[in-house]
């Protein structure tokens, strides 16, 4: 499979009015930000040693890449940001400090956001489960 996206639908895209809304753009960036993948199409797995660095490489370079697209996904809301659940935003500065104290390790940052993440899957993982089967008819 080749490295370039995937060819364009003949369907008729939906135009959008040539003026859109901040949270039109916003939603609009946040979809061309989060939709795509690196080395697109191309097999990942298939050409690495599982116990080789490379593997190593190949997951850093997704973290690093995801990141990235956060951060511009972040951009694109940033607009939005003065409406924040006041809750989340104390809950997250609390991590955030903590996550980043200097006496930790690596290791010991990796076991506390894997802690976190675990708290918020189970803080929000339900409701999106709901959703997800009773949108996608399951």
């Amino acid at each position: 499979m080749s490295d370039s996206p995937p060819a364009r639908s003949h369907q008729k895209e939906a135009v959008m009015p040539s003026s859109s809304s901040d949270t039109e753009k916003a939603l609009g960036s946040l979809y061309l930000t989060l939709d795509s993948v690196v080395k697109h199409q191309s097999p990942k797995l298939a050409p690495v040693e599982w116990s080789s660095e490379e593997l190593l490489d190949l997951a850093l370079a997704y973290c690093f890449d995801m990141q990235r697209k956060l951060t511009h996904a972040c951009a694109a809301l940033e607009r939005f940001a003065k409406h924040a659940d006041r809750k989340l935003a104390k809950r997250l500065a609390r991590e955030d400090e903590r996550l980043n104290a200097d006496h930790l390790t690596w290791r010991q940052r990796a076991r506390l956001a894997e802690k976190y993440m675990r708290d918020a899957h189970g803080r929000y993982g339900p409701k999106h489960h709901r959703y997800l089967k009773r949108l996608g008819g399951r």
